[in-house]
């Protein structure tokens, strides 16, 4: 399926329609090796993140429909904690953040942030960033 370019509404909606589509049929946990193969869930709260953001350009919906492998290959690049002023990123509760680097099949930078929840303790993809 053919990802559309444009900035019009309904292809911003089409996008994160692929989005959803895609990364709700992602049901076990990816074992990213990076993070040392721990299991990591992309949760529904997670997709809606995701598709809010890589959706608004043709670029980052393709890095986002790559999610899986790109977890499978992602560096680790640094720790953070979470910022505490930021809404959206509250309803998640993180403990902490990692962030990975990766490269698409087209050759660009992706930035992807892994979530750590502490109760239960669980890695969570929640974002994902792409770069030329």
């Amino acid at each position: 399926m053919k990802i559309p370019t444009e900035n019009t509404k309904e292809a911003i909606h089409a996008r994160r329609l692929m989005i959803r589509h895609r990364l709700s049929k992602v049901s076990k946990p990816i074992k990213c090796p990076c993070l040392g193969n721990v299991p990591v869930l992309i949760e529904p709260k997670s997709i809606e993140e995701i598709e809010q953001y890589a959706g608004l350009s043709a670029e980052s919906t393709a890095v986002a429909l790559q999610l899986p492998q790109l977890l499978k290959t992602a560096t680790y690049y640094r720790m953070t904690l979470p910022k505490d002023n930021n809404k959206q990123k509250k309803k998640f509760q993180f403990i902490f953040v990692y962030e990975l680097r990766a490269e698409t099949k087209d050759g660009k930078q992706a930035k992807l942030l892994v979530g750590v929840r502490e109760i239960p303790l669980k890695f969570l993809q929640y974002c994902i960033t792409a770069r030329k």
